[in-house]
Parts: C-alpha cells; structure tokens; sequence
C-alpha cells in the first residue's frame, strides 16, 4: 500500500476506534513497529490529536473531535489537491474510486473555503473511452493484499492455468492498461500480466522468495540473460514512438539520420511470436533488421493478416 494511502487509512482507523495499541496497527496494515512508530509521527504532523501512555495497559488514544482532521495547508494547496482528487475520480480506469470520491467529499465538508472549491465545479471535463475497466475493485485489492502480504499464489490468466506458482511484485499503469507485475518464483522471471485478463488468483502462503526483485528494478528480471535473443528494428519517428510505447525489459536506440533509428532490445526467445504481433501495428513504420527468426515470425504474422483478405 502506497505509504500516502495507508496514512489516510491510518487516520480513519485512528478516528474510529479512538484506544488502540501499537500492535493494533501493526496487525491492521501489516508493518513494522519501526514503520508504525514512524506513521503514528507523521499523522500526529498532520493534525491528529494523539495521546500515549506507558505500561502494560498502555496504547494511544484519539482525543478531540474523531471526525475532522485539521491540516494546515494554503490556497494554492487546496486547490492542487481538489483538482488532482476531481480528475482521478472522474478516470474509469482507477481502483479505489469510492475512495477518491469520499476523500474529495470528506474534503470539501470539513473545509472553511468551500466557495474556493467550487471554483473547479464545471469547469472540466473528462471524456472516457469506456472500452476498458477493471473487472472487479475486489480483484484489484486481492492483488494489493497479496503484494503486502508476500503471499506466493497460481493464477488463472486469460482463460489458462498457469502451472508456476508467482509472487507479486506490483501494480503498473501503461498506455492505458493496468498490469500486475509478478515473478515466477522458480525461473526469478518476471512478467505483466494484464489484470482484465486475470480469471483468478490462488493463495498458496507466504514466501521470503525473489525479495531482491522490486518495483525499482524488476526490469532487469523480465529476460533470461543466458538465453536472451539481441534484437534490432530499423524504425521511423512514428515507428519509434510506438515501439518505446511497450514494456520492454530494456532497449537502446541508435540515430541513423534525421529519419531513421535503429532500435536494439533483448527479449526471450519464446516471445518471439508476441514481439512479432507487436511489430506488425506499427506498420510501415518499422522493419526487422534481425534475428531472422524475428523476420519469419513477422512475416507468418503478416501472411494470416493477408489470408483474411
């Protein structure tokens, strides 16, 4: 859970139940006592009126009024915050939008400059495509429990049981797709997988596995090195946008001329056929300089395309 998040949680959890221990918070969000003891002193900066006492019955106790929190914070502030909350909430493709759209409320009815909020009323407005929405929020907060958690799980994916069993690393946003990051936990490779196509997830418990495998790096985890196959696309500016588009493990791109790139990347050698699917929508914009297997997978591709026809 991103820490901005689990400090909103943690300042309801604090406001509901008023008499808690430190336990209690590190059972209820899954952290440290370090972590919580750090949290408990950022939400008590954020206006959280805590009291603490020592000794075997000891703990914090919420003190004031439980249903406002006082954040000192300016115009300018407020402002950035109303329009950033407005524009996620209005998004389809975000979880937790009750959530967005309750802390904008909670906002707004705890706020002495209402009359500066309803500056941003219809003023935008967002146009959604609609093609695509997370199947389930209660999926998506599954994934969120399992990365926390470091739970080891199979997943049923686009209609087919995965025989590995994974581990999640995280959740990635591109080019309008949500993905779940997650590594086999045997081969250490890791893979996106695109979360409207996963059919279920199986909890199997928790593992101490890959924990050298993080959001910061598990690129360098997505091809096997010692089977890796070098690839090279001769491409056009258009070409290229495109390319750069997709989730590469890592890439580097050669200037030609003014026109022409060339685009180098490794990928696994079983992906080749996937790689080709993708080569083929960028069109006349891109050509195959090697492997040849690369070439002769685009060009089946092609020729199934033509069959249509």
């Amino acid at each position: 859970m991103k820490k901005s998040i689990r400090l909103y949680h943690m300042i309801e959890y604090c406001n509901e139940n008023r008499t808690f221990k430190l336990n209690d918070l590190m059972s209820e969000f899954n952290i440290s006592r370090s972590t919580a003891l750090r949290d408990i002193k950022e939400i008590e900066a954020l206006g959280v009126p805590l009291y603490s006492s020592t000794g075997k019955n000891g703990g914090y106790t919420t003190i004031g009024n439980r249903n406002q929190t006082k954040i000192a914070i300016t115009d300018e502030e407020l402002k950035a915050l109303v329009f950033t909350l407005s524009s996620i909430s209005n998004v389809s493709k975000l979880p937790f939008q009750t959530e967005y759209q309750e802390i904008l409320k909670k906002l707004y009815n705890n706020s002495s400059k209402k009359e500066l909020i309803n500056q941003y009323n219809g003023i935008f407005q967002y146009f959604n495509e609609g093609t695509y929405r997370l199947k389930s929020y209660k999926l998506f907060n599954e994934i969120i429990r399992l990365i926390i958690g470091n739970k080891f799980f199979k997943i049923c994916y686009s209609q087919n049981n995965l025989k590995e069993q994974y581990k999640g690393i995280g959740v990635l946003y591109k080019n309008q797709q949500w993905y779940f990051v997650v590594v086999n936990i045997a081969s250490k490779l890791v893979k996106l997988l695109n979360i409207s196509k996963i059919e279920g997830l199986y909890e199997m418990g928790e593992t101490s596995e890959c924990y050298e495998i993080t959001m910061q790096n598990f690129q360098q985890f997505m091809v096997k090195n010692d089977t890796a196959i070098d690839i090279q696309i001769r491409s056009n500016a258009i070409g290229l946008n495109i390319l750069k588009g997709y989730l590469w493990s890592d890439y580097m791109i050669e200037n030609v001329d003014e026109e022409t790139y060339l685009f180098n990347s490794k990928v696994n050698e079983k992906d080749i056929d996937f790689i080709a699917k993708l080569i083929v929508t960028c069109g006349a914009n891109v050509k195959v300089e090697s492997p040849i297997s690369l070439e002769n997978a685009v060009k089946t591709e092609l020729t199934k395309i033509i069959s249509m026809y």
